[in-house]
């Protein structure tokens, strides 16, 4: 199982919120192509027109750790047929559950479940992007 990198308009988002991990993959133009690249990458060291193309999971931890984002992706089935339907993406603030954390001034107060996008039927790749750009949102620079 290949691990997918985070979408375009994801990478754009986390580099303006400041991630700056290493990663493999970059977007953007590098020897004459403008795409989806295989090359060794910081945000950091990157053009204005070049963004780090972290996996889901990377960018995910990053969240977690820096900012007490937790996401987690989860299916749904379909009423008394127990069909899968599609995945929908949970955003919990992980501060709540420690109340001895310091409260963070660069976030929004979060408390919500599901956000949806207008009832769309998500894969699990589709899902976890959603969810890592809602995340990237809530914090404020």
């Amino acid at each position: 199982m290949i691990e997918a990198q985070i979408s375009l308009k994801v990478a754009k988002l986390a580099k303006e919120k400041g991630f700056n991990i290493g990663c493999k993959y970059l977007y953007g133009e590098y020897d004459g192509y403008n795409g989806l690249h295989r090359v060794d990458n910081y945000n950091q060291m990157n053009n204005d027109n070049q963004f780090s193309a972290p996996t889901h999971t990377l960018l995910k931890m990053w969240l977690a750790k820096n900012y007490k984002i937790m996401l987690t992706i989860h299916y749904q089935w379909e009423y008394n047929t127990s069909k899968e339907v599609d995945y929908i993406y949970h955003l919990n603030d992980l501060r709540i559950q420690n109340a001895s954390a310091n409260v963070l001034p660069y976030i929004e107060p979060m408390n919500f479940e599901r956000i949806d996008d207008n009832n769309k039927n998500w894969k699990f790749d589709e899902a976890f992007d959603a969810g890592l750009l809602e995340a990237l949102k809530l914090i404020k620079i």
